[in-house]
């Protein structure tokens, strides 16, 4: 006489156990998560594995841990452009004493102001390319994405981006004329990290990624070039 599972009704083999019960228990340890217990495989694996990173850990338990990476990116942003727009960094990897940088915060461009100008860049930066991203993927391909997924995945890349700051104000401390190419440059570096991912992370198909991020960098385009280098 053929056995059933009691739970989900599975047909079950002559001694087999259903393994619904492990799977269910699996399910709610994973729900169960603390909010920021992923917080340390994502700092590590970003630098190393950004990809799988953004793959693995894009889930909507990683929300918060995405908006805190991308406000942090946001900061980082606003401050290094302002460091160099107004100088100090250059005085800094000059030689200058800390007297004469904190002088170039007052006597050069409005640090505030660059500060803000950068850091509502990054802002409107992300949010126009969540914005592509769920225009093209769900609207136009029926991709079953969350949305939760897709800012989690921005997120978590943003701190890529976040070093790419960083790193791009050093280089730019002894380049200055190159500030706003370097900043582009990080840019499209947050792009080409995101669609690498963006198969299996936003659920479309191999052929439809470039349909769902050119448009994007076309928007990202338009926004830097035709927008924030005028500001």
């Amino acid at each position: 006489m053929a056995k059933f599972c009691t739970k989900c009704g599975k047909e079950l083999k002559e001694g087999e156990t259903c393994s619904c019960s492990t799977k269910g228990a699996a399910k709610t340890a994973n729900t169960n998560k603390g909010y920021f217990s992923d917080i340390l495989p994502i700092l590590k694996g970003i630098i190393f594995k950004p990809i799988s990173t953004i793959k693995d850990y894009s889930t909507d338990n990683n929300i918060f841990i995405a908006l805190i990476l991308m406000g942090i990116c946001a900061i980082f942003g606003g401050l290094c452009y302002a460091l160099i727009m107004t100088g100090t960094i250059g005085r800094i990897f000059g030689g200058s004493n800390l007297s004469a940088s904190l002088y170039a915060l007052t006597a050069g461009p409005s640090f505030i102001g660059s500060f803000f100008k950068a850091f509502l860049f990054v802002i409107l930066y992300y949010g126009v390319m969540l914005g592509m991203i769920l225009l093209m993927a769900k609207v136009v391909f029926k991709s079953k994405v969350s949305f939760l997924k897709v800012v989690t995945a921005l997120g978590i890349g943003s701190l890529y981006v976040a070093c790419g700051f960083v790193l791009g104000s050093i280089f730019a401390a002894f380049l200055p004329g190159l500030t706003e190419r370097i900043f582009a440059l990080v840019g499209i570096f947050g792009l080409v990290q995101i669609i690498a991912a963006c198969e299996s992370t936003f659920e479309v198909k191999k052929d439809q990624v470039i349909y769902v991020m050119a448009p994007t960098f076309v928007a990202e385009f338009i926004l830097f070039f035709e927008i924030f280098s005028r500001i």
